[in-house]
């Protein structure tokens, strides 16, 4: 592992991805803001998405998983900063905090154990443990790290630009991904994702956007164009691409009755409980508005 006890890391990232056939699809999944020990995560919606994944591995369906932060409930940035001050609690303390947060990591790790090696990589959230006494866990590593190794995958850091490169017998073709654990976007029904329109400030040429912390959950696709060389006539050709801004969902409810949630006393909007999922399928032509041999991925957003 690198970067220990890193925060706000922007990461790159080469993903090759082998589906086979044109016709085939794929899926691509991404899993965040579980708040797996908290009182208020809503077990059930959570078992329904990992069923559904184990669905798609046992009918041999070409998917991967995104993981976008936020799998623990423990801490927030302003619990760890209180929790981890030496001096302020025993040593013995420590360690009972380090063992808790281990167990969640395990639980999450058990549920989706069927998944490893399935995972592009993990973002890391604003909810997570941070070690402290080296004894479970290498001094410093993050509950974000630990799960993200676990699983067989790399940790990403905050925000990661994915490079996937999809293979097709003998031929490539390439779908960016744009990631952030991100922050909220405000009280009003399109407000979620200016932020992750934004995002296209930073990298304006990714395939997908992906954001979540605020616990929206939808895809809003939009389109833009890019002017290709045809290979053959060297002509400039104008293409339509299609850009997918999404906010990855949640599986922590608020507004449980008689049950505490920091939801609640803050006045947030209540939780958007499940998964978002993008579809894909590849199609090759001889010739597509003017591009001779052309490798096209179609995509589309299911929330």
């Amino acid at each position: 592992m690198s970067n220990i006890g890193a925060d706000n890391v922007f990461t790159t990232k080469s993903y090759q991805w082998s589906i086979g056939k044109y016709a085939k699809p794929f899926h691509i999944i991404p899993i965040g803001d579980v708040h797996i020990d908290s009182p208020g995560h809503c077990r059930p919606a959570f078992q329904e998405t990992v069923d559904y994944i184990r669905s798609l591995h046992n009918a041999g369906e070409e998917y991967r998983l995104f993981g976008m932060g936020d799998y623990l409930d423990q801490c927030s940035d302003s619990e760890r900063n209180k929790l981890s001050r030496q001096g302020e609690l025993h040593e013995s303390t420590h360690a009972t905090l380090d063992k808790s947060a281990d167990r969640s990591v395990q639980e999450f790790c058990d549920l989706l154990s069927f998944t490893r090696g399935k995972w592009m990589g993990m973002i890391q959230g604003n909810h997570y443990w941070r070690y402290l006494t080296g004894c479970k866990q290498p001094l410093g590593v993050t509950s974000d790290m630990v799960i993200a190794d676990r699983m067989g995958c790399d940790w990403l850091g905050w925000a990661n630009y994915t490079v996937i490169r999809l293979k097709y017998g003998t031929s490539y073709a390439a779908l960016d991904i744009f990631a952030s654990h991100g922050k909220g976007g405000g009280s009003l029904l399109g407000s979620p994702y200016n932020n992750v329109s934004k995002m296209r400030n930073i990298f304006p040429s990714a395939d997908i956007y992906m954001m979540g912390h605020d616990h929206n959950k939808g895809v809003l696709p939009s389109t833009t164009l890019e002017v290709k060389l045809d290979r053959t006539t060297g002509t400039p050709v104008v293409r339509d691409k299609t850009q997918l801004c999404c906010r990855t969902g949640s599986f922590l409810k608020a507004y449980d009755d008689s049950k505490p949630n920091y939801v609640v006393r803050s006045l947030w909007s209540p939780s958007s409980i499940g998964h978002i999922e993008i579809l894909g399928k590849a199609t090759r032509t001889k010739k597509c508005a003017g591009m001779t041999k052309m490798t096209r991925i179609n995509i589309k957003g299911i929330a």
